[in-house]
């Protein structure tokens, strides 16, 4: 731990916080943040998108490889791995040599493993790939809610992370609608990772252009110019840009780059009793969307297209959950604020219960009217208000450690995509054994029970967190 974790109870009082109370925590203009999020959320698109959009092709793909379903999914379980592990070891890297570089690096090891993926004849080349494919781009994530972290002090943060999250994670809810066109436009499974190629280029074209370094260890509040060529950004030789530069500017203490670091945080009690919950809600989410495209294909016979369309009210779930998410965090922020003993776990997890409640509600609906056989109707309802709820809660989590750890914001951030693509992984991992063991109704209500008992700790973390010392 650096020194810039001081205990909670100090860290609580936002005049206490970082330099932001020396200088104007961030020169950018509301519409600059709004940019430099867009392309941050943009970045992370590649990342949510590139596990659902393999989803319609399943079949295909088995087809092609004459494979077992059992084996097929390997390719989904092992992409959650490493879109677990990558984050870990590389999102620490831009909390030291900045966002941009790693980010610009990332995109282009992205882009190389797509093509390779669309060019593979071996599918044990393909789960290699598509694990090369996961460590590259999982870190955007993370460096995107570290990005926020440097622009937007506590007080309008949830609003970003919010508005950035839903943004990103929009693509692990439409992602099989992107799948379905491509495939059905293309006749051919290899287009998906074409298309793919071609998202990751066109980032990075954008980013290489437009996306300024923002680690304020290195360009302190923005008016500090990067001294090193690869956190320098074109558009900082603009005039707009230039006449608000100031080399006197304060920047936050260097970090330096320690492996360790995301496993020290993820230990922290109030880190995994939040992180936990929070992931296991996620893995039903993500067991919830590969059901519903197996389902309706085998007993629905919708067309991959079809298929696509249904995860439409998903994506707009997504999208209003962590934007509306987002403004709950600012107000509660605020009215904690107002009292005389402010909590930062209660600011950010005050809601926690209801959004649980809701993930409950949706996981036995889904269930049984899918178990059922009903009309789709109820189903893509209950689709729209799980989703909602779900990346609810991530926005909740995400928020929470980089305002617990705001020197390490990219590092804290990674500790999210651990737990809930680890946790992913392993419910995907036995969800065709439990649906052959349980019924598709009794899996969902056993989800159900687990995320309704895993509330627990969190509502503890929300009224006990500040007796912990970080």
């Amino acid at each position: 731990m650096t020194n810039e974790k001081l205990d909670l109870e100090k860290r609580d009082k936002p005049e206490e916080a970082t330099v932001e109370t020396s200088q104007v925590y961030s020169i950018s203009t509301r519409p600059e943040k709004l940019i430099i999020c867009f392309l941050c959320a943009f970045t992370g698109f590649c990342s949510s998108v590139s596990m659902p959009i393999y989803f319609p092709i399943l079949n295909q793909v088995r087809e092609y490889f004459p494979i077992s379903e059992s084996v097929n999914n390997l390719a989904v379980v092992c992409y959650l791995i490493f879109q677990g592990i990558g984050p870990a070891l590389l999102s620490p890297i831009a909390d030291v040599i900045g966002r941009r570089p790693l980010i610009l690096m990332l995109l282009l090891l992205y882009t190389v493993a797509n093509i390779a993926l669309a060019l593979t004849r071996k599918f044990w080349l393909l789960l290699v790939l598509r694990c090369l494919q996961a460590f590259s781009i999982a870190p955007a994530v993370s460096i995107a809610s570290g990005v926020v972290g440097d622009l937007v002090d506590r007080e309008s943060r949830g609003s970003y992370v919010g508005m950035v999250s839903g943004c990103l994670l929009m693509g692990q809810a439409i992602g099989p609608l992107l799948g379905g066109a491509v495939d059905e436009g293309f006749q051919s499974w290899r287009a998906v990772f074409w298309f793919l190629a071609v998202l990751g280029m066109l980032v990075f074209t954008l980013d290489f252009s437009f996306l300024p370094e923002t680690n304020r260890s290195i360009v302190g509040n923005m008016s500090k110019e990067p001294r090193r060529l690869w956190n320098y950004c074109p558009i900082l030789l603009l005039p707009s840009y230039q006449r608000r530069l100031d080399d006197s500017a304060q920047t936050d203490p260097h970090p330096h780059y320690n492996l360790l670091d995301t496993f020290r945080i993820l230990i922290a009690p109030p880190v995994y009793l939040t992180l936990i919950p929070c992931s296991i809600l996620f893995a039903s989410w993500t067991c919830c969307l590969t059901t519903l495209a197996t389902e309706l294909e085998n007993h629905y016979h919708y067309s991959t297209l079809k298929i696509g369309l249904v995860f439409i009210s998903s994506g707009v779930g997504c999208v209003l959950g962590s934007f509306a998410t987002g403004k709950i965090l600012d107000r509660s922020y605020r009215c904690q604020k107002l009292k005389s003993e402010f909590s930062i776990y209660k600011a950010r997890l005050s809601i926690y219960w209801v959004y649980t409640l809701i993930c409950v509600a949706s996981q036995l609906t889904f269930g049984w009217t899918l178990d059922k056989r009903t009309h789709p109707a109820p189903i893509i309802i209950t689709i729209f208000f799980f989703t909602w709820a779900c990346l609810g809660t991530m926005t909740m989590s995400t928020t929470l450690l980089i305002d617990m750890f705001p020197g390490q914001s990219s590092t804290a951030t990674s500790c999210v995509n651990i737990t809930r693509c680890l946790m992913s992984a392993l419910f995907v991992g036995v969800l065709t054994k439990m649906i052959a063991a349980m019924t598709i109704g009794g899996c969902y209500t056993f989800f159900a029970g687990i995320s309704l008992v895993a509330m627990i700790p969190v509502l503890y973390v929300a009224r006990r967190g500040t007796k912990y010392k970080l």
